[in-house]
């Protein structure tokens, strides 16, 4: 790797830490937490207008898909997000290498530890149960 490209992911790694850094502080002063949650409390009470042909006027009408949007940041905001389950979804797909799958999902990784763990156990007490049975 040459010198320059070096000294240039330096430079931009320096420069995204800088950026982050102050983003941090700029999110985290008191006046933009004031400003957050007031957009966050103008979004709960959002509305629209829609267009009424019949009597050639605007009507105002609650924005529902807003408000829950707004609903859902204030809730992340002051709780946090839920934990997320990650679906492994394989449709009319012909699988000739299981391990490719196992390689891009850490869930199902750990969902085959478990089940290889599950019927090692069971072995293990099967024969046991049988040396037993034999004596």
């Amino acid at each position: 790797m040459s010198k320059t490209i070096t000294t240039t992911r330096d430079k931009i790694a320096d420069l995204s830490k800088k950026k982050t850094e102050w983003l941090e502080n700029e999110l985290n002063s008191p006046e933009m937490q004031k400003i957050i949650l007031s957009v966050l409390k103008e979004g709960l009470g959002a509305v629209k207008f829609q267009w009424d042909g019949k009597r050639q006027q605007a009507d105002e009408v609650v924005d529902f898909p807003t408000r829950l949007k707004s609903c859902e940041l204030a809730l992340a905001y002051a709780i946090g997000r839920p934990m997320e389950r990650q679906q492994i979804m394989v449709a009319h797909q012909q699988i000739k290498d299981p391990s490719e799958l196992v390689k891009g999902s850490p869930a199902l990784k750990e969902a085959l530890r478990e089940l290889l763990d599950e019927k090692e156990e069971t072995h293990n007490i099967k024969s046991q149960n049988i040396k037993e049975v034999t004596k």
